[in-house]
């Protein structure tokens, strides 16, 4: 049997997890692609300097005209200089809370020049440094007020700023002095007693840090897992896992909405190794508290992680309900109804992503691949026709969209049992249009409107259009071969030999290649023995082949060994069990053998998927020949 796949270059993209999809453009269309990417990461990177200009001249013009503003206010009197700094701060405190810290400490920094260095001011100053990483400044501004008060009577929100500046830029020693006062006043200070304890382990005086830690918790009159917890952490960090545990599960008991402790015990045992152990602790922690995000979050992911997209359906289902606009997630279920052929569930998690990034192309063509699954193929490119042309994904549409108006035009053909329909006139001017519009995919459009003509039977305007992209660097042997089966098909046998005969000499262990010229050769009905000794070559290249064993099972029929043809008939179904020529010729064996019963078994199959109208006309005769031979020779005349 000859092989070639008319969708070859059709790949519809599966529904799998982890999904990536990959674009049908060829390599020229991904170096051009690579080209015009570069040339807007230049103008970008132009915009962007222009604008950091822009920025940069504008606080120039900012800090030079609060600079004149402060240094009027201050010939005022003191009522009108508290009226200038209220506005100031007011503006500053408006832009602070909007996120925009640079220009806030700007105005908080003009303030403090005009009425000095009040504490509310430089504390909101020095957390604006922090936002802005000038952590420097930062820590200049807050030593000076810490440096104010007296020990015992330490504002605890400055000392642990200060604090964890120093934690952050290495000064370890002088934050433990400021975390130490900071207890000292307040044995009770969770903050305080958990960083202070960290940076004992820090300091590799991990014991100290436990002790500290549980002097703490026994401190504490509330009821808190995370002293406990943290002794946790610190036993990971010492590989003394079994210990951990014991203080997670502490935790967890003290406090039983305390997610990071369950998640951290989940940890250990994943990175034991001890999945289902730590699966178990998930799901009993989800028992009690069912609506746990950070725990729900990790049962989704490890499910998807062990391939158990069924068990994940329920778990994903209630974290969205949670977290309505988690829109990964979301894209994550719709794979996943898709995989289990739950269409319409995947539509409408689909259409509700829609509602929210309407212009998303990968939605549109998730929704264009699973109409096509449902036979909804008007709606499948209706979704595809939305894909952007600045979409990697707009190639690969487009030609699935040829694909689908061809189908249309072949189904509502065999309805109205008419040549042409509007699909059919919209075929032929969407590839029209395609070809001029997509120079890189001239030959994938130019195979799809072949396949379709093909399959219409007008197999010369079939060739044609193969022969006329047969030149560009594009045409590869996978082209070549479909060319070919087409001259075969009209019996054109020496131009198919020579243009198979050309892809052996570029690849020498095309399997199919050699498959070709023998099964053309039992076409013909001639040198049979040289028939064989292709296919063998076939076969030795490619033994598991369903095309091939066909081959050789046809081979068998053409001597007349009927066992050995079924033999490999069969194998060839196994791999391929709706392929219409291997039931076919299944077929014309049990015929052969008077199996009446299972050679009109094998022709009904391939009648269930035979497309070509002339080649399903061809088997309905061959199935009502075999009523006839059933039928007394008397009632035959």
């Amino acid at each position: 049997m000859i092989l070639f796949k008319s969708k070859i270059l059709l790949r519809v993209c599966a529904f799998t997890v982890g999904l990536v999809i990959l674009s049908c453009s060829t390599a020229k269309k991904k170096a051009e692609e690579k080209e015009v990417n570069h040339r807007q990461q230049l103008e970008v990177s132009d915009s962007v300097k222009q604008k950091l200009m822009e920025q940069e001249t504008y606080l120039e013009n900012l800090k030079t005209n609060l600079s004149e503003t402060i240094k009027v206010a201050k010939t005022k009197s003191p009522q009108e200089q508290e009226f200038i700094a209220t506005d100031l701060y007011l503006k500053a405190s408006d832009l602070l809370l909007k996120g925009e810290y640079l220009v806030g400490s700007i105005f908080l920094e003009k303030v403090i020049e005009l009425s000095g260095e009040q504490e509310y001011l430089m504390r909101k100053y020095s957390v604006a440094l922090i936002q802005l990483g000038k952590i420097d400044q930062a820590q200049v501004t807050l030593e000076k007020l810490y440096n104010r008060y007296e020990k015992g009577s330490i504002d605890d929100q400055i000392g642990m700023l200060l604090a964890g500046i120093y934690s952050t830029t290495g000064k370890v020693q002088r934050a433990q002095a400021v975390y130490k006062e900071i207890l000292r006043q307040d044995p009770k200070h969770e903050d305080a007693c958990i960083f202070y304890s960290k940076n004992l382990h820090v300091l590799k005086k991990s014991q100290q840090a436990i002790r500290e830690l549980k002097k703490c918790e026994k401190f504490s009159n509330e009821k808190n897992g995370m002293f406990s917890y943290y002794i946790g952490k610190i036993y990971i960090d010492l590989k003394k896992y079994k210990k951990s545990i014991v203080f997670f599960r502490k935790a967890a008991k003290i406090d039983g909405s305390l997610s990071q402790a369950i998640l951290a015990i989940g940890l250990i045992y994943e990175e034991l190794g001890k999945n289902e152990k730590a699966m178990k602790t998930y799901e009993q922690h989800l028992e009690k508290n069912p609506d746990d995000v950070l725990i729900l979050e990790r049962v989704v992911e490890n499910y998807f992680i062990l391939e158990k997209y069924k068990e994940v359906i329920p778990y994903a289902e209630r974290l969205i309900d949670l977290e309505q606009d988690n829109l990964n997630l979301k894209v994550k279920l719709g794979i996943l109804y898709t995989d289990i052929k739950e269409y319409h569930k995947a539509i409408k998690v689909f259409q509700s992503i829609l509602a929210a990034v309407p212009n998303s192309d990968k939605i549109h063509y998730y929704l264009g691949a699973i109409y096509q699954e449902i036979n909804e193929w008007d709606l499948a490119i209706k979704a595809l026709n939305k894909v952007g042309s600045d979409s990697v994904l707009y190639p690969d549409s487009s030609l699935q969209i040829a694909q689908l108006l061809s189908t249309l035009a072949q189904v509502k053909k065999l309805e109205k049992k008419s040549i042409h329909s509007q699909y059919e006139d919209e075929f032929h001017r969407f590839v029209k249009n395609k070809i001029q519009e997509e120079k890189l995919l001239v030959v994938e459009f130019s195979v799809i409107r072949s396949n379709h003509l093909e399959e219409s039977g007008d197999t010369d305007e079939a060739i044609d259009s193969l022969v006329n992209v047969s030149d560009n660097k594009d045409f590869t042997n996978n082209h070549r071969y479909y060319l070919a089966s087409l001259y075969e098909k009209l019996r054109q046998f020496n131009k198919a030999f020579k243009i198979i005969e050309k892809i052996i000499e570029t690849d020498p262990k095309n399997a199919h290649a050699y498959n070709f010229l023998g099964y053309s050769l039992l076409e013909q009905d001639k040198d049979f023995e040289q028939a064989y000794k292709y296919i063998q070559k076939a076969v030795e290249l490619n033994p598991k082949d369903g095309y091939i064993r066909d081959s050789l099972g046809w081979y068998y029929y053409k001597m007349g060994d009927m066992q050995k043809a079924l033999s490999e008939l069969q194998l060839a179904l196994a791999n391929l069990p709706q392929d219409v020529a291997i039931n076919k010729h299944l077929a014309m064996v049990y015929l052969k053998i008077n199996d009446y019963k299972n050679a009109k078994l094998y022709l009904e199959n391939a009648l269930k998927n035979v497309k070509a109208e002339h080649e399903r006309d061809e088997l309905r005769k061959v199935y009502h020949s075999i009523d006839k031979k059933r039928e007394p020779a008397s009632s035959q005349k």
